[in-house]
């Protein structure tokens, strides 16, 4: 097999874009013992112009979560796995915000448990029957909230497995290889 500089470089590429500039890369490099990696010599190798020492393929392989065969693969299954790269990295960003969308809904309920408990219905009493009306149907709405929880909101692990049996029953799917056998 006959690997090109340009081939190598556009699969790095591929590898590199979905993750870190090529300035952080270069920084990256650096802290891999790469002295005189620089932006510049990010672009080199991405454009063919200078060729990926073994060892740099290492780091590189090691910073971009790949593998030093990744840089060696045809462009269909470069594609392929840069894609599903990109993809575990969206998934994993996701992840991280959900996390930190479940902090803040729970941060919510407790204010609105607060809130609630913090009404005093000795000075309800004296309001306007309109203003009264006005607290018990926010109040149901309160109720109603307050007994949420995350699987109320969305049931994530249902559309995962409703996707996946799609994905292996679809067809052209049957490779003769069982996904539960790994």
């Amino acid at each position: 097999m006959d690997f090109d500089d340009a081939e190598i470089g556009a699969r790095l590429q591929s590898l590199r874009e979905s993750v870190v500039s090529q300035a952080t890369l270069a920084n990256a490099m650096k802290d891999h013992g790469h002295e005189k990696w620089s932006q510049a010599t990010v672009w080199a190798v991405e454009a063919g112009k200078r060729p990926l020492r073994l060892s740099e393929a290492a780091s590189l392989a090691a910073i971009l979560g790949a593998e030093v065969s990744d840089f060696l693969q045809s462009s269909a299954v470069g594609k392929v796995i840069g894609s599903m790269r990109e993809a575990i990295t969206d998934v994993d960003r996701a992840a991280t915000d959900l996390t930190a969308a479940a902090v803040r809904f729970e941060d919510a309920r407790t204010r609105l448990r607060l809130t609630v408990r913090s009404i005093d219905a000795e000075q309800v009493s004296s309001w306007p029957d309109s203003e009264r009306v006005r607290l018990i149907d926010l109040m149901r709405e309160a109720d109603k909230r307050m007994k949420w929880d995350l699987s109320d909101v969305a049931d994530l692990d249902d559309r995962t497995d409703l996707f996946m049996e799609d994905l292996i029953h679809s067809e052209g799917a049957d490779d003769g290889v069982d996904p539960e056998a790994s």
